[in-house]
């Protein structure tokens, strides 16, 4: 997995390639517990080249989203494929996210 953090008006945007399991979900959380340790808590979650996410993965999802939300942030995510929105919606996640399919969109959410 690659993750890259860009500043952004008033959100950060991490994209991240590859995979989202077991293996490279800690890569993911220790980048959201950095930008978090730093006071930002809202984040646009740019997904376009990520393949899948395992349970795992959505559990950082998760705990990030509630996180940001304590904090007065929030967490979106931004293209977001067929097979993760599916993943997503099996966990019962869907509904708490909310997903853009246009980053500027997203950043303009905040």
């Amino acid at each position: 997995m690659k993750i890259t953090t860009t500043h952004e008006s008033r959100s950060e945007i991490v994209k991240m390639r590859g995979r989202l399991d077991a293996k490279t979900a800690s890569i993911l959380q220790d980048e959201l517990e950095r930008l978090a340790k730093k006071g930002r808590h809202n984040i646009a979650l740019e997904m376009s080249e990520v393949e899948f996410v395992s349970s795992r993965g959505l559990r950082v999802l998760s705990d990030t989203h509630i996180l940001a939300k304590k904090h007065g942030g929030k967490l979106v995510l931004v293209n977001v494929n067929e097979r993760v929105r599916a993943s997503l919606d099996w966990a019962g996640l869907k509904e708490h996210f909310e997903i853009f399919d246009d980053l500027a969109l997203a950043v303009g959410s905040f």
